[in-house]
């Protein structure tokens, strides 16, 4: 769901001026903006794309690489809409459907090797996402951490054989250990779907 203060680019493609304007809520339900969005009229045409976050593009994505709040993952969370060309409505009011173009991945530990002692804990982690042609990554994710869950948004698509999906730091009473996770058999031969 959006929340106060999200904001969405919205382009009307079959105008040359006051084509795009940049909406934001305050309650996840009704957008505002300052900018001066014309509908071509009457029985002109309209065809919109719009994105989230406001930031990005409709063809392009840099993921951050931050995303270690629940914020800065809700930041992370490209979503693109669009419209055939279409009469502007007698309501005036323009609905989109939003899709995701990214894939959310939470790996949560269930059980600690008995290397460990009791007080075994996830400390930190980085966790490595795909890249494509519309989405640009530059380097490790560092996600929301929660109990011994990491959390992160990546790029959907298959992972190499032998790469790993994951360093984690994990700490007990005698110290801590760096350890790799390996990508498993699902996000090497189903992958990630957005």
């Amino acid at each position: 769901n959006f929340v106060n203060g999200d904001a969405i680019k919205v382009v009307n493609l079959m105008r040359t001026s006051k084509s795009e304007a940049t909406y934001t809520t305050t309650d996840g339900t009704n957008w505002f903006t300052a900018d001066a969005f014309v509908w071509n009229g009457g029985t002109g045409k309209n065809q919109f794309q719009a994105w989230y976050p406001a930031t990005a593009s409709y063809h392009s994505f840099t993921l951050p690489t931050d995303q270690n709040s629940i914020e800065e993952l809700s930041a992370a969370d490209w979503m693109t809409a669009s419209t055939s060309a279409m009469v502007k409505p007698a309501d005036g009011v323009l609905h989109l459907g939003f899709q995701h173009r990214l894939a959310k991945v939470t790996v949560q530990i269930t059980e600690f090797a008995s290397q460990f002692d009791e007080w075994a804990h996830l400390m930190a982690a980085t966790i490595y996402s795909l890249s494509d042609e519309y989405v640009t990554v530059n380097g490790g994710i560092k996600p929301v951490l929660g109990g011994n869950a990491a959390t992160a948004i990546v790029c959907p698509g298959k992972y190499a054989a032998g790469t790993n999906l994951m360093e984690i730091i994990v700490s007990d009473d005698r110290g801590e250990i760096n350890l790799n996770v390996p990508v498993n058999a699902f996000l090497t031969d189903t992958g990630l779907e957005a």
